[in-house]
């Protein structure tokens, strides 16, 4: 059966430029990850579960613990999912989450003046992520930029793109955006519906 590409990761990253692409996958996707190989029985080499990095895409979040990223959330996150601690009224995250030295043991950081493309889906992870990623360019002198991709298969989705669009033009962070009929790749690839939305 027709398989979805997994280069097509990698595509909105090019026509930028990007030095690399960052989602916002936590340390806990690990565990689930191996998980799902060892079920799925891929052999050895599914075990080592997600890499930091590979083709391009950068992890940053695969090293801090959930209580930092949530500490970080607490501190002031901007966002509306019922799942995200946040204060009302705030729009800046005030608690620095720093990722610099996992991503200078694993080379992420782009050079002065470069760019990195952080997928944003409006969660509290990639939010995290972006505006963690935004103050750490501010400092190394390198540029983010924001992916979102508008999946239409919850009753949020254009929030969640409003929410995306709202903070990248605080900080002004460049903001690209796409929709996609997930459904449709569902059935010509025989996906299931939450595999095809990642």
């Amino acid at each position: 059966r027709p398989r979805a590409p997994s280069a097509a990761r990698r595509r909105p990253a090019a026509p930028l430029g990007a030095d690399g692409t960052a989602p916002a996958h936590p340390r806990e996707d690990q565990g689930e990850t191996v998980l799902l190989h060892l079920l799925r029985g891929p052999g050895p080499q599914g075990l080592p579960g997600i890499p930091p990095v590979r083709d391009g895409i950068i992890r940053p979040l695969l090293d801090p613990p959930r209580a930092a990223i949530d500490d970080y959330i607490a501190a002031g996150c901007p966002n509306t999912r019922p799942s995200a601690r946040w204060r009302p009224g705030t729009t800046r995250m005030s608690k620095p989450l720093d990722v610099t030295a996992w991503m200078e043991r694993w080379q992420m950081l782009p050079p002065q003046g470069g760019l990195i493309l952080c997928a944003v889906s409006g969660g509290r992870d990639s939010v995290c992520l972006l505006d963690c990623l935004w103050r750490l360019g501010q400092q190394r002198g390198f540029r983010v930029a924001a992916g979102h991709l508008n999946h239409g298969m919850r009753p949020t989705a254009q929030r969640d793109e409003d929410l995306v669009r709202t903070l990248c033009a605080q900080r002004d962070i460049p903001f690209y955006t796409e929709t996609a009929a997930v459904y449709d790749l569902c059935r010509d690839c025989g996906l299931a519906a939450g595999g095809a939305g990642r």
